[in-house]
């Protein structure tokens, strides 16, 4: 089988999660041939990395991507202020394994 794989950069520049940017980053992005999505994050606001925040871009985009994409959230690591999210299709959950 043939793997999909679409990388995803965003730079949010400390701002607040707002749904509309992520509909807009998404849905021009992702479609139902890709298998995996991994999303990048640069700049994350301080109050998602270490808390505080109730609505972080992680959230944002795992609702937007479960509801849309049928993808779930399988891993997510932070380093610094930049945040690494990966999706994969719930049918091909037992064929990925994440190393870290």
């Amino acid at each position: 089988m043939d793997w999909k794989i679409t990388v995803i950069t965003y730079n949010l520049a400390m701002k607040p999660s707002d749904a509309d940017a992520v509909h807009n980053l998404l849905n021009s992005s992702v479609d139902n041939s890709s298998h995996l999505v991994a999303i990048g994050l640069q700049e994350v606001a301080h109050s998602e990395t270490i808390g505080g925040a109730l609505i972080t871009w992680a959230l944002s985009i795992t609702t937007w991507m479960n509801s849309k994409a049928q993808m779930v959230l399988l891993a997510k690591t932070f380093q610094a202020t930049n945040q690494v999210l990966i999706f994969g299709k719930k049918q091909l959950i037992g064929q990925v394994l994440i190393a870290y």
